[in-house]
């Protein structure tokens, strides 16, 4: 094979600029996953909640219109 062509690189001032960034937008990315986590982990819980009082007949207050059949 030949020679590889040069690849330009951006100069040392450039090169730092785009790795702090990153590095922002990758600890925001991190800070959203963990939210999200959070968020999965609630809403499991809360299903979890809500069928528990569904089988014991507690989802919703007794009411003197519903009859049962």
């Amino acid at each position: 094979m030949g020679a590889r062509p040069p690849v330009p690189l951006p100069p040392l001032a450039e090169q730092a600029r785009i790795v702090a960034e990153v590095d922002r937008r990758l600890s925001v990315l991190d800070q959203v996953e963990a939210l999200v986590d959070r968020s999965l982990s609630r809403c499991a819980s809360l299903r979890q909640s809500i069928l528990k009082r569904a089988f014991e007949g507690r989802l919703v207050p007794p009411s003197a219109e519903v009859t049962p059949e």
